[in-house]
């Protein structure tokens, strides 16, 4: 009997909980979904870093396994309140608490494993998409095939499944084992109790802990000074603290501060339904304010994933621009050369190649006008002909420069750009080792080649004829290929330098303790596409996932209230209020109660971003870029969180109709 009884309790169950069911075979899918890309061994082979893309996974799924776990155990102890009556009534008849416990738990068993076994099926799915969109990254055709791989994946989502249910499953048995039939009874009222306790000086705490949220981010961008300056990590942990105690103390005191507001303003008071709007959502507030506030942290989280992966991103691809404009670069003695071209030569068909020489000025340097903080390691000025730079920038498709016979021009890394234009003045004449002067025209930001940031940050340009009394620094090998370059030619060109700077280990790898005259484009695109790929499969990842939980939560409190919506709003109607007003009023109650969780970490993430685009700003197409980056990543969480709302606002309309 019991066991028909529990079949017939599931059937129901899913229906009435269908949000979460779907919720949750989503959160299972995506999670066996990256679990099977990330020991796929044709992804894995992509790129030597592409092998932490597993490593990375299981620390993440650690992550993964705390917040599905907080999204079940919750609606696990959601249903137990809300059919707490039944189980007293089935106490009430001699049924045993040992056998109701059985009956329920092995109902949300089941209902996990149902979520289990689709998650395979759409998880499959969803890992070809996935494939398919890192092969594009990485310009590979779409040939993988993944059904060789299913057996980890599948064993890791068992497992994980296994822990989930076994930390959710207990601690659901302990609440029951608690539980009295006069409990049983009464816990749904007891509920409604808590809505209606005052807590005192609402307004006051409010502010109270909007301040410390305001003095935390003080905290972090004052410890967020600049590039080469690190951060105390303590401090940056006391401030994420503070951060997090702010959330919690708005939203617990925020019922009570808008009820003293709305309750002291008349015209806002009685005008309309507002009263009943504020009531409604204040009891909701008051009721699971610690829910809320743990997922408007959620909703930081995410947005905080969502806007730092497109930033990284923005970051990365931009830097390879910064570090490898040209296909190869070699720096080393001219006689040295012939060398790599036979490297090069069996692999690669050379487009364009170039040979030039950087020269040393030590005589009136721009260095000795540099402060301490702003010098490197290079105490000479690196000079380049004129012809020589052109010449660089025509090979990538950029402008000429002109100079007169008795000018200079800077070409400074976007690091050194605001120190040397700050020192206009003290930089406008410099003097060659011959005595010639020369007057400084421009400064340019352009990248001509992979190396002279290491050395000073800058570049002085001056013209052929003035170069004749200056000794020559570098020899430079600048080469554009046909083929796109990869990781593998890198490490052919660094077999070929000096074995002096290079190591053979034990296991045959090859260790090179300096590689910096060494520079190919493919292998810092190969680098930088597998930490795109890491970085934002693995913070998408946990966006979806948290935006699921904060989703799947709002709905089924709000859904599992239809009853009491009906009932008042019932009066409401036979009071006089219109169809039109009744779902309006809905509407705007659904709609309060969605917003309000998100739009604190919306503004506190946003100047977090503004923070950490003072910090990254040199490595960003511009120091603007970051606002269409983070649009676009909290556009995705807004999508979802969407599609909650209106699956939600539905099904209370639907309900209330019925």
């Amino acid at each position: 009997m019991l066991t028909k009884l529990t079949f017939q309790n599931l059937k129901k169950t899913c229906k009435n909980y269908i949000i979460y069911v779907i919720s949750i075979t989503l959160a299972f899918s995506l999670m066996f979904s990256f679990n099977l890309i990330s020991n796929a061994k044709d992804i894995i082979e992509l790129s030597s870093i592409m092998e932490n893309f597993k490593t990375t996974m299981l620390f993440v799924n650690c992550i993964i396994l705390f917040v599905l776990s907080y999204l079940i155990n919750y609606t696990i102890k959601f249903m137990f309140h809300k059919r707490s009556k039944e189980f007293g009534t089935y106490m009430i008849l001699g049924i045993e608490k040992k056998q109701i416990s059985k009956m329920f738990l092995l109902e949300n068993l089941l209902m996990g494993i149902i979520a289990l076994f689709f998650s395979f099926f759409i998880g499959y799915f969803f890992s070809q998409i996935l494939s398919f969109i890192i092969m594009n990254i990485f310009e590979r055709p779409y040939e993988v095939i993944l059904a060789k791989d299913l057996g980890i994946p599948i064993l890791y989502s068992v497992i994980y499944f296994i822990i989930i249910y076994i930390i959710v499953l207990f601690l659901s048995y302990r609440r029951i084992k608690k539980t009295t039939i006069h409990d049983l009874i009464n816990l749904e009222k007891k509920n409604e109790e808590k809505k209606y306790k005052k807590r005192k000086y609402g307004i006051f705490k409010f502010f109270l802990f909007l301040l410390l949220g305001v003095f935390s981010l003080f905290m972090i961008n004052h410890e967020f000074i600049g590039i080469g300056i690190e951060p105390s990590f303590g401090k940056i942990l006391l401030a994420s603290l503070l951060l997090i105690i702010s959330i919690y103390g708005i939203t617990f005191n925020l019922g009570d501060a808008l009820i003293d507001f709305v309750l002291k303003r008349k015209k806002i008071k009685y005008k309309k339904n507002h009263l009943f709007i504020v009531r409604q959502f204040t009891s909701k507030i008051k009721t699971m304010s610690f829910t809320l506030a743990t997922l408007s942290l959620l909703i930081l989280l995410t947005f905080l994933s969502l806007s730092i992966s497109n930033l990284m991103n923005a970051i990365l691809e931009h830097q390879v621009e910064m570090v490898a404009p040209m296909d190869i670069t070699i720096i080393d003695e001219e006689e040295n050369f012939s060398k790599y071209l036979d490297i090069i030569h069996k692999s690669y068909t050379i487009e364009e190649q170039f040979t030039y020489h950087s020269y040393k000025n030590d005589n009136d340097s721009i260095f000795d006008k540099l402060s301490e903080d702003e010098k490197s390691w290079n105490e000479d000025d690196t000079v380049i002909r004129l012809s020589d730079y052109n010449k660089l920038m025509q090979m990538r498709g950029k402008e000429p420069i002109s100079l007169a016979s008795n000018e200079y021009a800077i070409n400074v890394s976007a690091e050194m750009n605001q120190a040397l234009s700050n020192k206009k003045e003290e930089i406008r004449n410099i003097t060659l080792p011959n005595g010639e002067k020369l007057e400084l025209k421009n400064i340019f930001t352009e990248n001509y080649s992979s190396m002279y940031s290491l050395g000073s940050g800058y570049l002085v340009i001056v013209p052929d004829e003035k170069m004749y009394n200056l000794e020559i620094e570098d020899s430079y090998l600048i080469i554009n290929t046909v083929e796109e370059t990869d990781e593998l030619l890198e490490d052919e060109l660094i077999k070929a330098t000096n074995n002096e700077l290079c190591e053979e280990k034990t296991d045959g790898s090859l260790y090179c303790y300096s590689v910096a005259n060494i520079s190919v484009k493919g292998s810092y695109e190969s680098m930088n596409k597998s930490t795109i790929t890491i970085l934002s499969f693995v913070l998408f990842y946990l966006a979806f996932i948290f935006t699921t939980v904060t989703g799947a939560i709002l709905a089924i409190h709000s859904l599992n209230d239809a009853e009491k919506y009906k009932y008042r709003f019932q009066v409401l109607s036979k009071l006089g209020m219109e169809e039109k007003e009744l779902h309006k009023s809905i509407f705007i109650e659904t709609s309060i109660f969605f917003i309000f969780p998100i739009v604190y970490p919306l503004i506190t993430s946003f100047i977090i971003n503004c923070i950490l685009n003072k910090l990254f700003k040199l490595f960003l197409p511009s120091s603007h870029a970051f606002i269409p980056i983070y649009l676009s990543g909290i556009s995705i969480f807004l999508i979802i969180y969407l599609i909650y709302f209106l699956a939600t606002y539905f099904g209370i309309k639907k309900n209330i109709e019925d």
